[in-house]
């Protein structure tokens, strides 16, 4: 699944950037936003594989995980 190698890739993208010594504010900013983005590659796997369905906005992601928290619980 693409959305699944592409939160791998971002999150190996995150610890390579975090290898180097260095503790300027602007290298942790951007080892957050790899963090996350790899975050939400990996919740867009989940749901669509759960629910046929991807968050549009950031917020949606929520609501849709939520969603299939729901669906589970009432399996």
């Amino acid at each position: 699944m693409r959305e699944v190698k592409e939160a791998e890739y971002w999150l190996e993208s995150a610890k390579k950037t975090m290898a180097p010594p260095g503790a300027d504010r602007e290298k942790y900013t951007v080892i957050a936003a790899q963090c996350i983005h790899s975050i939400i590659r990996a919740n867009d796997a989940l749901t669509l594989r759960y629910l046929n369905k991807r968050a549009m906005r950031h917020d949606e992601a929520i609501t849709l995980i939520s969603e299939r928290g729901s669906k589970n619980r009432s399996s």
